[in-house]
């Protein structure tokens, strides 16, 4: 009798510390940090992007490690294909190297700017994180062909598996941000 009483208690102590953890702001914000905030807010601002969407990009794609690189090559914090930032760079008249993707004051930006394109391309911004993923020619495609509708709630239509999972992960870390500092 007198075992089981103390493995109540315990359990009951266990329970309420996890509890307070939980709620503890200051967990929350080192799982759901804000890193390079002044590139982030500036260059959200300048492109009208939700903020929180970007550090939710940011900690799915690198977990905010600036020497990230991909299996398929993408690189930096909010890891960008090559091909694609050399695009924007030109897009936006700046000259970069593929090296210049690893730092943040270059990496943010592009990543920001595109996102904000996909976002005017698609009007929607599940269905930019898709793109921001899979492509814009695949999710244009998916949308004209009926194979999506680019809801989270139908998510399980995507066709790529990977683009699936970024789609909820990316949604429930960006919701998780908003959470935190916003509500």
């Amino acid at each position: 009798m007198r075992k089981s009483y103390k493995l109540v208690i315990i359990v009951t102590i266990l329970t309420l510390c996890i509890a307070y953890l939980l709620q503890n702001q200051l967990l929350w914000n080192k799982v759901y940090p804000i890193e390079y905030k002044d590139v982030v807010w500036e260059n959200s601002d300048k492109y009208e992007v939700d903020p929180y969407l970007i550090l939710a990009l940011m900690k799915v794609e690198s977990r905010f490690d600036t020497d990230a690189v991909s299996k398929r090559g993408a690189k930096g914090l909010m890891q960008l294909m090559p091909d694609t930032a050399l695009w924007i760079a030109e897009q936006n008249d700046i000259e970069i190297t593929e090296f210049d993707l690893y730092k943040p004051e270059v990496n943010i930006p592009l990543a920001i700017w595109y996102m904000r394109q996909l976002i005017n391309q698609f009007d929607d911004e599940v269905v930019a994180i898709a793109a921001y993923n899979a492509g814009r020619g695949n999710v244009r495609r998916w949308i004209d062909e009926g194979v999506w509708d680019g809801t989270i709630a139908n998510s399980q239509s995507i066709p790529f598996g990977e683009t699936r999972e970024y789609v909820l992960r990316v949604s429930i870390v960006w919701k998780k941000y908003h959470d935190i500092y916003v509500n």
